[in-house]
């Protein structure tokens, strides 16, 4: 038994090891309550020989040595739900499932003593018995809901164990499940893996094995460190965030805003084992690196590259009193259409080196393809100042504005059918208003006013 509580505690040894005393005492600091259901197969089958021991007596007197090991230990609380153990295999009954004991502080006495009374007489009822231990935990925002289901075969009731442990997940309602099986042939185990974290005992003395070390999974979170890489492979990138995602289901576990410690290094994390994890940091754009394992007692370095420079937009040769920050510009990568960023004028802001496409919301609007954002650098692309013109005229009508390119007319502006009253921010060139009064039905009737916008200042355009 000693040897197995060793195994538990192993991991604050090892961290003292590889970090200083104030890095294992953050790893020791355990704020969750780790609450872990025991799902026992009892059917009939359970009373056949496995490793020269009845089944049943090989999961009996490793639970019950887990139990009264960790009776101790203020984070964790255990509880006991049975299956096939109330109805004779004969009877099919698919319903035979019950929480024999509930989760509770120092409940070890009752499930030691119920596991010492069960008799395996039933059928294999998987799938309705995970569907009921979503009301065997407690409501409680505090604690970590893991569930050990331990069987010897599959489904017999014909439900879907798969989807019923899925919905779970989704639901929060507890963490991955593991499946313990016992002596089961490889070809069935598989069919189990879509449950959750599948293990396959050989004997006794594996299962055994592989019952704390899931236990030690779920006590000690694990130590990394995400290493965000510029161009040269430094890990100096930092304080962006960065969001874990459960490989399996999707849910988000973390959502971290990454820093430096005092030295300067990427600062050390503590993370859960029992997920995989998918990361996306959230940078412009995202970054994202999937399949990521925590490995128990191991510091794990996650190397991302993340090489950053800088953008900037503003003005040309003075300071607008026209514009003022209200004009914005979109950023797209070079040749794609969807939208990284919208930003406002004259605020300097991170991107991923590479190339990129702008298009500054000005009248007329400018386009810059293909600039270059390069590692630990500023671009700055200039614009011209805008002018203002006051157009006015006291009848609605049909119109807008219109800007010379290329001895063309190109319309930037359409007017409304109301009464016409705008005042609009344009850059320096040649414009021209087409308008025509709605109460006017003759097209020779149109008006048109041609006018010149230059930096930073101001005219009026009256339409009579």
């Amino acid at each position: 038994m000693k040897r197995y509580i060793f195994l538990l505690l192993i991991g604050i040894s090892l961290c003292s090891t590889i970090f200083n005393t104030q890095s294992c005492a953050q790893a020791d600091k355990r704020t969750h309550i780790n609450r872990i259901l025991f799902v026992l197969d009892c059917s009939n089958s359970m009373l056949t020989k496995w490793d020269n021991k009845i089944k049943i007596e090989a999961a009996r007197s490793t639970l019950i040595e887990v139990v009264d090991s960790l009776k101790n230990e203020e984070n964790i609380e255990f509880a006991l739900r049975l299956y096939g153990h109330q109805s004779e295999s004969a009877v099919e009954n698919c319903k035979d499932t019950r929480l024999e004991v509930a989760f509770s502080k120092s409940n070890e006495p009752d499930i030691i003593k119920k596991l010492n009374e069960i008799e395996p007489k039933g059928t294999t009822l998987i799938a309705y018995s995970l569907q009921a231990t979503e009301n065997d935990f407690p409501s409680d925002l505090n604690s970590r809901n893991l569930i050990i289901l331990i069987t010897d075969g599959l489904e017999s009731c014909g439900e879907d164990p798969c989807a019923v442990s899925e919905a779970l997940q989704k639901n929060k309602a507890i963490l991955k499940p593991c499946v313990i099986g016992i002596g089961l042939k490889e070809d069935l185990m598989k069919q189990l893996e879509c449950i959750g974290e599948a293990h396959n005992a050989k004997n006794e003395k594996h299962f055994k094995e592989i019952i704390w070390e899931i236990i030690n999974r779920v006590v000690w979170q694990t130590s990394a460190q995400v290493n965000l890489l510029d161009s040269y492979n430094r890990p100096i990138e930092t304080n962006v965030n960065m969001t874990f995602y459960d490989i399996h289901t999707g849910n988000v576990q973390y959502n971290l805003y990454h820093t430096m410690n005092v030295k300067g290094k990427p600062d050390i994390l503590f993370l859960d084992p029992l997920f995989k994890y998918n990361i996306a940091v959230h940078t412009n754009p995202p970054v994202f690196k999937d399949n990521i394992e925590i490995i128990v007692k191991k510091h794990t370095d996650i190397p991302i590259a993340l090489p950053q420079g800088n953008l900037v937009v503003t003005f040309k040769d003075a300071v607008s009193t026209i514009a003022d920050d209200k004009i914005k510009y979109i950023v797209k990568k070079a040749g794609q259409r969807e939208i990284i960023d919208v930003k406002r004028l004259n605020v300097e802001t991170k991107y991923i080196v590479g190339k990129y496409d702008l298009e500054i919301l000005t009248l007329p609007r400018i386009i810059v393809n293909r600039i270059d954002i390069s590692q630990v650098k500023t671009t700055t692309i200039s614009i011209p100042v805008p002018g203002r013109v006051n157009i006015s005229s006291r009848y609605s009508g049909y119109g807008g504005v219109f800007v010379w390119e290329k001895n063309k007319l190109t319309k930037i502006f359409n007017f409304g059918d109301r009464a016409i009253h705008k005042i609009l921010a344009l850059l320096p060139g040649d414009y021209k208003v087409i308008f025509r009064v709605k109460t006017v039905k003759q097209s020779e009737k149109t008006i048109e006013k041609s006018f010149k916008i230059e930096s930073n200042k101001s005219i009026n355009v009256r339409l009579e």
